[in-house]
Protein backbone atom coordinates (compact mmCIF):
# COMPACT_ATOMS: atom_id res chain seq x y z
CA UNK A 1 0.00 0.00 0.00
CA UNK A 2 2.84 2.35 0.90
CA UNK A 3 4.47 1.66 -2.46
CA UNK A 4 1.23 2.50 -4.31
CA UNK A 5 1.01 5.81 -2.45
CA UNK A 6 4.60 6.58 -3.45
CA UNK A 7 3.75 5.87 -7.10
CA UNK A 8 0.76 8.23 -6.91
CA UNK A 9 2.94 10.92 -5.32
CA UNK A 10 5.46 10.56 -8.15
CA UNK A 11 2.71 10.86 -10.76
CA UNK A 12 1.39 14.01 -9.06
CA UNK A 13 4.92 15.43 -8.94
CA UNK A 14 5.39 14.76 -12.67
CA UNK A 15 2.02 16.41 -13.37
CA UNK A 16 3.00 19.52 -11.38
CA UNK A 17 6.14 19.85 -13.48
CA UNK A 18 4.11 19.61 -16.67
CA UNK A 19 1.57 22.13 -15.35
CA UNK A 20 4.39 24.64 -15.08
CA UNK A 21 5.05 24.04 -18.77
CA UNK A 22 1.55 25.23 -19.66
CA UNK A 23 3.03 28.65 -20.41
CA UNK A 24 4.42 27.06 -23.55
CA UNK A 25 0.85 26.57 -24.76
CA UNK A 26 -0.39 30.04 -23.85
CA UNK A 27 0.89 31.35 -27.18
CA UNK A 28 -0.87 28.54 -29.03
CA UNK A 29 -4.12 29.27 -27.18
CA UNK A 30 -3.87 33.00 -27.92
CA UNK A 31 -3.18 32.22 -31.57
CA UNK A 32 -6.16 29.85 -31.64
CA UNK A 33 -8.51 32.45 -30.17
CA UNK A 34 -7.31 35.05 -32.67
CA UNK A 35 -7.68 32.78 -35.69
CA UNK A 36 -11.09 31.35 -34.77
CA UNK A 37 -13.07 34.38 -36.05
CA UNK A 38 -11.08 34.32 -39.30
CA UNK A 39 -11.62 30.58 -39.70
CA UNK A 40 -15.33 30.98 -38.99
CA UNK A 41 -15.68 33.75 -41.58
CA UNK A 42 -13.73 31.81 -44.21
CA UNK A 43 -15.81 28.70 -43.56
CA UNK A 44 -18.98 30.71 -43.92
CA UNK A 45 -17.87 32.37 -47.17
CA UNK A 46 -16.70 29.11 -48.76
CA UNK A 47 -19.81 27.14 -47.90
CA UNK A 48 -22.13 30.06 -48.63
CA UNK A 49 -20.77 30.00 -52.16
CA UNK A 50 -21.13 26.20 -52.40
CA UNK A 51 -24.63 26.31 -50.97
CA UNK A 52 -25.81 28.03 -54.13
CA UNK A 53 -25.33 24.63 -55.76
CA UNK A 54 -26.43 22.52 -52.78
CA UNK A 55 -29.23 23.88 -50.62
CA UNK A 56 -28.76 21.17 -47.98
CA UNK A 57 -25.62 22.86 -46.63
CA UNK A 58 -26.18 24.16 -43.08
CA UNK A 59 -23.79 27.10 -42.76
CA UNK A 60 -24.39 27.71 -39.07
CA UNK A 61 -23.68 24.06 -38.27
CA UNK A 62 -20.50 24.07 -40.39
CA UNK A 63 -19.12 27.20 -38.75
CA UNK A 64 -19.77 25.81 -35.27
CA UNK A 65 -18.30 22.47 -36.35
CA UNK A 66 -15.06 24.13 -37.52
CA UNK A 67 -14.75 26.07 -34.25
CA UNK A 68 -15.23 22.98 -32.06
CA UNK A 69 -12.75 21.06 -34.23
CA UNK A 70 -10.18 23.82 -33.65
CA UNK A 71 -10.58 23.51 -29.88
CA UNK A 72 -10.40 19.72 -30.13
CA UNK A 73 -7.16 19.97 -32.11
CA UNK A 74 -5.77 22.25 -29.42
CA UNK A 75 -6.57 19.58 -26.81
CA UNK A 76 -5.02 16.74 -28.81
CA UNK A 77 -1.95 18.68 -29.99
CA UNK A 78 0.21 17.95 -26.90
CA UNK A 79 -0.33 14.22 -27.46
CA UNK A 80 1.17 14.49 -30.94
CA UNK A 81 4.42 15.55 -29.29
CA UNK A 82 5.08 12.01 -28.05
CA UNK A 83 6.66 11.24 -31.45
CA UNK A 84 9.17 14.07 -31.01
CA UNK A 85 9.64 13.27 -27.30
CA UNK A 86 10.53 9.68 -28.12
CA UNK A 87 12.89 10.65 -30.93
CA UNK A 88 14.74 13.08 -28.67
CA UNK A 89 14.85 10.80 -25.64
CA UNK A 90 16.11 7.85 -27.70
CA UNK A 91 18.82 9.70 -29.61
CA UNK A 92 20.06 11.78 -26.65
CA UNK A 93 20.03 8.88 -24.21
CA UNK A 94 17.54 10.62 -21.91
CA UNK A 95 15.35 7.54 -22.17
CA UNK A 96 17.72 5.90 -19.67
CA UNK A 97 16.43 7.93 -16.73
CA UNK A 98 12.81 7.17 -17.65
CA UNK A 99 12.98 3.42 -18.13
CA UNK A 100 14.41 2.90 -14.63
CA UNK A 101 11.50 4.75 -13.02
CA UNK A 102 8.65 2.73 -11.44
CA UNK A 103 6.10 4.28 -13.79
CA UNK A 104 6.25 3.13 -17.42
CA UNK A 105 7.69 5.69 -19.84
CA UNK A 106 4.60 5.73 -22.09
CA UNK A 107 2.26 6.07 -19.10
CA UNK A 108 4.33 8.93 -17.71
CA UNK A 109 4.28 10.82 -21.00
CA UNK A 110 0.52 10.35 -21.34
CA UNK A 111 -0.31 11.40 -17.77
CA UNK A 112 2.03 14.38 -17.87
CA UNK A 113 0.04 15.86 -20.76
CA UNK A 114 -3.38 15.55 -19.11
CA UNK A 115 -3.32 19.13 -17.81
CA UNK A 116 -4.54 20.49 -21.15
CA UNK A 117 -7.37 17.96 -21.19
CA UNK A 118 -8.34 18.77 -17.60
CA UNK A 119 -8.37 22.47 -18.48
CA UNK A 120 -10.83 21.68 -21.26
CA UNK A 121 -13.01 19.65 -18.87
CA UNK A 122 -13.06 22.52 -16.35
CA UNK A 123 -14.14 24.97 -19.05
CA UNK A 124 -16.88 22.59 -20.20
CA UNK A 125 -18.14 22.17 -16.62
CA UNK A 126 -18.23 25.94 -16.11
CA UNK A 127 -20.24 26.32 -19.32
CA UNK A 128 -22.59 23.59 -18.18
CA UNK A 129 -23.11 25.39 -14.85
CA UNK A 130 -23.72 28.76 -16.53
CA UNK A 131 -26.33 27.25 -18.83
CA UNK A 132 -27.77 25.16 -15.96
CA UNK A 133 -27.36 21.83 -17.66
CA UNK A 134 -27.09 18.51 -15.83
CA UNK A 135 -23.33 17.98 -15.88
CA UNK A 136 -23.50 14.33 -14.97
CA UNK A 137 -26.11 13.35 -17.51
CA UNK A 138 -25.41 10.25 -19.58
CA UNK A 139 -24.97 12.42 -22.68
CA UNK A 140 -22.32 14.65 -21.09
CA UNK A 141 -20.42 11.73 -19.61
CA UNK A 142 -20.54 10.08 -23.04
CA UNK A 143 -19.06 13.19 -24.64
CA UNK A 144 -16.25 13.20 -22.06
CA UNK A 145 -15.61 9.53 -22.83
CA UNK A 146 -15.24 10.20 -26.56
CA UNK A 147 -12.84 13.09 -25.97
CA UNK A 148 -10.73 10.74 -23.85
CA UNK A 149 -10.88 8.28 -26.74
CA UNK A 150 -9.78 11.09 -29.08
CA UNK A 151 -6.62 12.01 -27.15
CA UNK A 152 -5.86 8.32 -26.53
CA UNK A 153 -6.00 7.50 -30.25
CA UNK A 154 -3.77 10.44 -31.11
CA UNK A 155 -1.28 9.44 -28.42
CA UNK A 156 -1.19 5.78 -29.48
CA UNK A 157 -0.71 6.59 -33.17
CA UNK A 158 2.11 9.08 -32.63
CA UNK A 159 3.74 6.94 -29.96
CA UNK A 160 4.00 4.20 -32.58
CA UNK A 161 5.56 6.72 -34.95
CA UNK A 162 8.01 7.81 -32.24
CA UNK A 163 9.03 4.22 -31.51
CA UNK A 164 10.39 4.05 -35.07
CA UNK A 165 13.19 6.28 -33.75
CA UNK A 166 14.78 3.12 -32.35
CA UNK A 167 15.67 2.31 -35.98
CA UNK A 168 15.53 5.63 -37.83
CA UNK A 169 17.35 8.89 -37.21
CA UNK A 170 14.50 11.26 -38.04
CA UNK A 171 10.77 10.49 -38.11
CA UNK A 172 9.43 14.06 -38.26
CA UNK A 173 8.54 13.96 -41.97
CA UNK A 174 6.64 10.72 -41.44
CA UNK A 175 4.93 12.25 -38.41
CA UNK A 176 3.78 15.28 -40.41
CA UNK A 177 2.48 13.12 -43.27
CA UNK A 178 0.55 10.88 -40.89
CA UNK A 179 -0.83 13.96 -39.16
CA UNK A 180 -2.21 15.25 -42.48
CA UNK A 181 -3.77 11.86 -43.27
CA UNK A 182 -5.40 11.73 -39.83
CA UNK A 183 -6.86 15.21 -40.25
CA UNK A 184 -8.32 14.17 -43.60
CA UNK A 185 -9.81 10.88 -42.35
CA UNK A 186 -10.89 12.15 -38.93
CA UNK A 187 -13.07 15.01 -40.16
CA UNK A 188 -10.79 17.91 -39.26
CA UNK A 189 -10.69 19.38 -42.77
CA UNK A 190 -14.23 18.46 -43.79
CA UNK A 191 -17.11 16.78 -41.90
CA UNK A 192 -17.24 13.11 -42.80
CA UNK A 193 -20.94 13.42 -43.57
CA UNK A 194 -19.92 15.29 -46.73
CA UNK A 195 -17.73 12.43 -47.93
CA UNK A 196 -18.98 9.98 -50.59
CA UNK A 197 -21.28 7.38 -49.06
CA UNK A 198 -18.95 4.43 -49.71
CA UNK A 199 -15.99 6.16 -48.04
CA UNK A 200 -18.14 7.23 -45.09
CA UNK A 201 -19.36 3.65 -44.71
CA UNK A 202 -15.80 2.30 -44.58
CA UNK A 203 -14.71 4.95 -42.06
CA UNK A 204 -17.47 3.84 -39.67
CA UNK A 205 -15.45 0.70 -38.93
CA UNK A 206 -12.12 2.53 -38.53
CA UNK A 207 -10.92 4.53 -35.50
CA UNK A 208 -10.32 7.84 -37.27
CA UNK A 209 -13.81 9.33 -37.00
CA UNK A 210 -13.60 9.04 -33.20
CA UNK A 211 -10.67 11.46 -33.14
CA UNK A 212 -12.57 14.55 -34.29
CA UNK A 213 -15.80 13.92 -36.16
CA UNK A 214 -17.77 11.90 -33.60
CA UNK A 215 -16.79 13.90 -30.48
CA UNK A 216 -17.66 17.14 -32.29
CA UNK A 217 -21.08 16.08 -33.60
CA UNK A 218 -21.92 14.60 -30.20
CA UNK A 219 -21.00 17.95 -28.63
CA UNK A 220 -23.25 19.72 -31.14
CA UNK A 221 -26.12 17.32 -30.32
CA UNK A 222 -26.34 16.53 -34.02
CA UNK A 223 -26.20 12.83 -33.13
CA UNK A 224 -26.31 10.71 -30.01
CA UNK A 225 -23.73 8.04 -29.14
CA UNK A 226 -24.94 4.53 -29.91
CA UNK A 227 -23.92 1.16 -28.52
CA UNK A 228 -22.07 0.63 -31.82
CA UNK A 229 -20.00 3.79 -31.17
CA UNK A 230 -19.03 2.60 -27.70
CA UNK A 231 -18.22 -0.89 -28.96
CA UNK A 232 -16.09 0.15 -31.95
CA UNK A 233 -14.24 2.94 -30.12
CA UNK A 234 -13.52 0.68 -27.13
CA UNK A 235 -12.40 -2.17 -29.38
CA UNK A 236 -9.97 0.03 -31.30
CA UNK A 237 -8.62 1.41 -28.02
CA UNK A 238 -7.87 -2.11 -26.77
CA UNK A 239 -6.28 -3.04 -30.11
CA UNK A 240 -4.22 0.16 -30.14
CA UNK A 241 -2.92 -0.28 -26.58
CA UNK A 242 -2.08 -3.93 -27.27
CA UNK A 243 -0.15 -3.10 -30.46
CA UNK A 244 1.65 -0.21 -28.76
CA UNK A 245 2.83 -2.45 -25.91
CA UNK A 246 3.97 -5.18 -28.31
CA UNK A 247 5.84 -2.73 -30.56
CA UNK A 248 7.45 -1.01 -27.57
CA UNK A 249 8.61 -4.26 -25.96
CA UNK A 250 10.12 -5.51 -29.20
CA UNK A 251 11.81 -2.23 -30.11
CA UNK A 252 13.33 -1.37 -26.75
CA UNK A 253 15.36 -4.60 -26.83
CA UNK A 254 17.57 -2.94 -29.44
CA UNK A 255 17.97 0.31 -27.49
CA UNK A 256 21.43 1.41 -26.49
CA UNK A 257 22.07 4.73 -24.81
CA UNK A 258 23.41 7.46 -27.08
CA UNK A 259 24.04 9.84 -24.24
CA UNK A 260 27.38 10.74 -22.84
Amino acid sequence: MHQIIRYIQRILAFSKIELKKMKAYSGQLSSLLLTLPIKAILTYLIWANLSTYNYSVDLQWLVLYSIIVSFTEFITMPYCEIAYNLMQDIHTGDLDMYIVKPIHYLCYRFISKLHIFFLFVIVMILLEIVYKVNIFSFHNISILYFYIISVSYIYIIFAMVGILSFKFENILTLRDNIWNIIRLLAGSILPLSYYPFNIEKILKFLPFEYIYYKPVIFTQNVALPTSFDFMISGLWLIIGVFLLIVIWNRSIRYYSSQGG
